[in-house]
């Protein structure tokens, strides 16, 4: 964390402008087991899996100080 901290410093100080991006995946998995069969079949464990996922994307300028 120092090397970038210090290679944002020299940057700042020779005028550029550092932006910096940040991306974070967040997933979430649901399992849903049925072991009581409809009528007339024969007992079976079942899973029914479902994931949903979101992205997030955060760009931020990096402080002038």
């Amino acid at each position: 964390m120092t090397e970038v901290k210090t290679q944002v410093k020299s940057l700042l100080d020779q005028g550029w402008e550092v932006y910096t991006a940040d991306e974070v995946r967040l997933e979430h998995e649901a399992e849903t087991r049925r072991m009581q069969p409809p009528k007339g079949q024969r007992t079976r464990p079942s899973v029914d899996r479902q994931k949903t996922s979101q992205s997030f994307f955060g760009p931020s300028s990096a402080p002038s100080r």
